[in-house]
């Protein structure tokens, strides 16, 4: 009775081990695990790796060719969110932007160009598309806000 009894709980043990290896494979490409680890990496291999643990798409212009850093723990468990926003701070530090052009597409630009060429930012506008927006100023003055302002643009 007790041999029949282990054999039946290993026997169902191993059922359902094996029913979860299929599973494992039909996990979407970007819910892939671990940690960045880049050193002096391209670019554009670093954005390959990144859209597939994201879902998110780019587009890079030719004169973008940068070499990126990153380093985390190689037992890291990084959600596709964690990833973007780790990708994103390394963008910033290699004077790069992703400008949003669509619902989950990115254009890779260099920093000072973001503001001229942000995304669609308020409105319903597609990429590329400006939008006006007037904003009422209640506690700075107009004149300083436009100083500010200029340097931007």
């Amino acid at each position: 009775m007790k041999k029949s009894l282990l054999s039946s709980l290993f026997l169902g043990a191993s059922l359902c081990l094996g029913a979860q290896a299929p599973l494992a494979g039909m996990m979407p490409a970007y819910a892939q695990t671990g940690g960045l680890n880049y050193q002096q990496a391209d670019l554009r291999q670093v954005i390959k790796d990144v859209s597939v643990r994201t879902g998110r798409s780019f587009v890079i212009g030719p004169n973008i060719q940068q070499t990126i850093t990153i380093y985390s723990p190689e037992q890291a468990t990084l959600t596709p969110d964690e990833t973007w926003e780790m990708f994103l701070a390394a963008l910033q530090v290699s004077n790069l932007a992703a400008v949003p052009i669509g619902p989950n597409e990115y254009k890779i630009i260099l920093n000072d160009k973001a503001t001229r060429e942000g995304g669609s930012g308020f409105g319903n506008a597609a990429g590329g598309e400006y939008v006006v927006r007037v904003v009422s100023l209640t506690y700075v003055d107009s004149r300083q806000a436009a100083n500010s302002l200029k340097a931007l643009v």
